[in-house]
């Protein structure tokens, strides 16, 4: 009896050596998932931010575009008024209505009109 003793417990030492290795593999492979994990994180979160980033100047830029319209917008009505002032034959009621409907149409497109900042 003493002799099948021996020999479990050198298959229970041998198993446990194989184990522990296999569990220190298991360990480390689930390291590596959790650091690859972590890694595609690290990169959607960059990603979403240099895509915020692209947004963000993309607005910017549209805001600047609609800014140069506005100001061309209420030039060019500034131009027609000074026009309309040489002569004397001008329908000022429909001059007056043309210039409101303009001015709006300019404060439509500036973005700084729009109280951005309040």
């Amino acid at each position: 009896m003493n002799t099948s003793w021996g020999i479990r417990s050198r298959l229970i030492i041998r198993f446990i050596k194989c184990a522990l290795p296999e569990k220190e593999i298991r360990i480390q492979r689930e390291k590596e998932f959790e650091e690859r994990q972590r890694q595609k994180r690290k990169r959607q979160e960059l990603f979403e931010a240099i895509q915020r980033e692209k947004e963000r100047v993309h607005n910017l830029e549209i805001e600047v575009e609609n800014w140069h319209r506005a100001e061309k917008t209420r030039a060019h009505v500034e131009a027609v008024k000074g026009k309309a002032k040489e002569n004397p034959d001008a329908d000022t009621v429909s001059l007056a209505e043309w210039v409101t409907w303009a001015q709006q149409q300019a404060d439509r497109l500036d973005p700084l009109a729009d109280n951005l900042f309040n």
